[in-house]
């Protein structure tokens, strides 16, 4: 049985079904939700001979009876999303995904960089775990939720009048931000596939805490104990409102933070970020050869003249072409798009 994807390429995948006459995507399940049986019914010493041939390739693999092996626990998979912290850190974070998700570095690029940065589905808790140490110290989070638990967003897309209104009824008696499994599923058959809304784990959302005011006598204190903003700058941060306090919150730590400000009289509120939209400006340019495959990475045309404005777009893919262009010898900067 495979105990974990451990060190392995799953691109292996395919050679190792090949070589067992196994289906590939039999085979890819094994991996990617392991514990689970790879190959039943061997005697015990080509069992033990085919479990040094696989643990070469990087695979956590252990012999067992037959009877031992259960079947993988469909309850218990989830979704995983990988969220850039430090966007300079995460240079080698597409070659590390590309290798891990079996797909090339442009088609992991694209799953990095669509919001909300979902990388893998219906994975095995051992599978998260090796992704994460793959990861490690590449300047990105690594989210795993168990999709059967999940608390789900329902968000606008573009859509016609009456389906907006369709839509609306069916939220009447629910929090968009707060759906069950079942319930997004339901607005997932209804209207996801046709564009008419977008449902989202929550899991994956991140958000931008604002201040905004504060009552008569604020307990100031609190912008040191719930966001480190230290005590000499309260009074200017207070002036400056609305102000952005913190970038990358999750859902519950949002609204956490939000419910403890309020308790000190300081009035905040959370705004998602997970789609905004932000352009790179260049004002000073590097060496062509470099901005050149720089852009082309992240999937725009180079700069030729400074200073420059990239088209609108997500966030991480901002944030990555900034850091990318930078790296080239660019002056650049994510701004507000």
């Amino acid at each position: 049985m495979v105990r974990s994807v451990g060190q392995a390429r799953p691109s292996m995948a395919v050679a190792i079904a090949h070589g067992l006459g196994l289906p590939i995507d039999a085979t890819l399940r094994a991996i990617y939700q392991a514990p689970s049986r790879l190959v039943r019914g061997l005697q015990p010493a080509a069992a033990e001979k085919l479990a040094r041939m696989l643990a070469e390739t990087g695979l956590e693999i252990e012999v067992v009876p037959d009877d031992l092996v259960a079947e993988t626990d469909a309850g218990r998979l989830m979704d995983v999303a990988v969220h850039v912290i430090d966007a300079d850190a995460a240079r080698e974070v597409p070659a590390i995904l590309a290798a891990f998700c079996a797909c090339d570095e442009a088609r992991a690029i694209d799953l990095l960089v669509t919001p909300p940065g979902l990388v893998l589905g219906s994975v095995s808790q051992a599978t998260l775990d090796a992704l994460r140490a793959a990861l490690v110290g590449h300047g990105v989070a690594v989210v795993g939720s168990v999709q059967q638990q999940a608390r789900f967003a329902a968000l606008p897309a573009t859509i016609s009048h009456k389906a907006a209104d369709e839509i609306r009824r069916q939220l009447a008696e629910l929090d968009p931000l707060d759906l069950t499994h079942g319930q997004a599923r339901a607005l997932w058959d209804r209207y996801g596939r046709t564009g008419h809304v977008r449902i989202v784990d929550r899991a994956f959302l991140r958000f931008a805490l604002w201040l905004d005011g504060a009552d008569a006598q604020p307990d100031l204190a609190a912008l040191d104990r719930l966001s480190a903003v230290p005590a000499p700058y309260h009074h200017d941060v207070l002036a400056a409102a609305p102000v952005i306090l913190e970038h990358g919150l999750t859902h519950n730590a949002m609204v956490e933070k939000v419910s403890a400000y309020a308790a000190a009289g300081l009035v905040t509120r959370g705004e998602m970020t997970t789609f905004a939209a932000e352009r790179v400006h260049v004002t000073r340019l590097g060496a062509a050869a470099q901005v050149s495959q720089a852009a082309a990475q992240f999937g725009v045309d180079p700069p030729a003249v400074a200073p420059w404005s990239s088209p609108a777009m997500f966030e991480t893919r901002a944030r990555l072409l900034a850091a990318a262009l930078q790296r080239a010898g660019c002056t650049a900067e994510v701004v507000d798009a």
